[in-house]
């Protein structure tokens, strides 16, 4: 039996195979009570904040728009995973660093535990950059399951 029942998993934006949604389901199967899947994407696009010929209005409503086309992306991807045995809903924000999304995600919807795809990093790139997943390991009160 699970002791999680609210859970966070983190979409992959990459791919539509989404083998965090698979487990938390899994999951989500096993647990006591019924449990609720959210699952949550972090997007962020600098281009559409620095189009200067735009007004505020107009950023606003493209940022919308990008964000509901992720959001019926991520309803078409998960189609596959879902039956009635748990609550699930998609969750799209807007935010430069998906890492702290993701914590404030946790902490407004009293998550149980986050789910995430993990990939393969480069070399150079693990070296300039600190990953997602090594914040999250870091920083997330609840715990972290690396799929």
């Amino acid at each position: 039996m699970s002791i999680y029942s609210k859970i966070l998993v983190v979409a992959n934006l990459n791919s539509d195979e989404q083998p965090a949604l698979a487990r938390a389901v899994q999951l989500a199967k096993k647990s006591k009570s019924r449990s609720h899947i959210r699952f949550f994407l972090s997007i962020y696009d600098f281009s559409y904040d620095m189009t200067s010929m735009l007004s505020h209005e107009e950023r606003d409503a493209m940022r919308r728009g990008v964000i509901h086309q992720r959001e019926e992306w991520m309803r078409s991807v998960a189609k596959p995973y879902l039956d009635d045995s748990f609550d699930f809903d998609v969750t799209v924000v807007w935010h430069n660093r998906p890492y702290v999304a993701i914590v404030e995600e946790v902490f407004e919807g009293k998550q149980d535990i986050v789910i995430k795809a993990t990939r393969k990093h480069d070399i150079l790139e693990s070296v300039i950059f600190t990953p997602t997943d090594w914040h999250l390991l870091r920083k997330c009160p609840v715990p972290v399951l690396l799929v």
